[in-house]
């Protein structure tokens, strides 16, 4: 194990092992058990992609479209992608969704109520159906993309590599699905390899990704109080009190598990943060862990600067204006 890992694991499991000896009160039994998590810890977790493969990717990812340019277009549209492509951007974000068929399409909500004239759950719409929404309607600037509608994941991707832009794409549900197209999209486009990283919220989308295909670059998202409110600053998810207890607590050890352990196990080459929990030091904390840092999302331009200049790390903008 190089040094690095060992002084950043070193504490951890030594914190395990005086936990262990707390409860069991035993030496014995304490070493057993530990011995017993390490094989676990070493059976399950999967090698991170090489440094220098990490490299060809993020290594050219400096400004991220969140969602294309989405202030200046349609959000997750092919005419996002470009404008981004256009105003300075080397990178896009998008999500992966499924309609009723199975098709795999390009929305972030659970619903085509807040960027389309349509209303309903995607999951409940048929590709044909999606393909008869207006994308432009609620956009300010929808008289600048007429006929634009929800494109296919493959088409986006033929965009993108067509653009030459680092891909981030997102997945908020369906690990299972979700990784076997993403699997057969990487095998058809090998090029992916080099242009695109697998991001989500779920250690299950990430876990099922590397386990097929230990060479996709990946990115864990996270933000805090992520399963028990909305938003930072948010509403919480929960009306039930004792739901909204069990997934407070939840957030608690999810965050120590994130940061002290499932990064480890799942081998992933970056973190995706929001914004209002980034410093010098949590940069640091993650380079120490051998991930590189992106940071969503970013609109102010001074803040800009300071991710850009200051923390040096990617970040994702809604806000993409023409260069002079």
């Amino acid at each position: 194990m190089p040094v690095r890992l060992l002084v950043v694991l070193g504490p951890q499991v030594l914190g395990v092992f005086l936990v262990i000896l707390a409860i069991t009160r035993n030496l014995q039994t304490t070493v057993l058990a530990l011995a017993f998590l390490s094989a676990c810890v070493y059976h399950f977790r999967i090698t991170p992609v090489s440094e220098k493969a990490v490299e060809a990717v993020l290594g050219r990812s400096h400004v991220v479209g969140h969602r294309g340019a989405s202030r200046q277009a349609p959000e997750n549209t092919i005419a996002a992608f470009r404008t981004a492509k256009k105003n300075g951007a080397d990178s896009v974000e998008f999500d992966l969704e499924y309609t009723k068929d199975g098709v795999p399409v390009l929305l972030h909500d659970d619903t085509v109520d807040r960027t389309t004239d349509g209303t309903g759950n995607i999951k409940d719409l048929t590709f044909a159906e999606v393909q008869q929404l207006d994308v432009t309607a609620k956009h300010p600037e929808a008289s600048k993309f007429k006929g634009e509608r929800i494109p296919t994941l493959e088409e986006v991707v033929k965009e993108s590599l067509k653009l030459g832009m680092v891909m981030y794409i997102d997945v908020k549900r369906l690990p299972e699905n979700s990784a076997e197209t993403l699997l057969n999209l990487f095998q058809k486009y090998p090029d992916l390899y080099k242009s695109a990283v697998i991001v989500s919220f779920l250690p299950t989308v990430i876990y099922k990704i590397r386990s097929g295909d230990p060479d996709i670059v990946t990115a864990l998202s996270w933000r805090p109080r992520y399963y028990s409110y909305d938003s930072v600053g948010g509403e919480p998810k929960y009306t039930q009190t004792w739901k909204h207890v069990l997934m407070s607590f939840w957030d608690i050890v999810y965050e120590y598990v994130l940061h002290y352990w499932l990064w480890y196990i799942e081998g992933i080459s970056a973190v995706n943060m929001n914004n209002h929990c980034i410093s010098r030091e949590y940069v640091k904390f993650w380079s120490d862990r051998g991930c590189r840092m992106l940071v969503w999302t970013v609109n102010d331009q001074d803040e800009k600067n300071y991710f850009a200049n200051t923390l040096d790390v990617i970040y994702m903008t809604d806000d993409l204006p023409p260069q002079s």
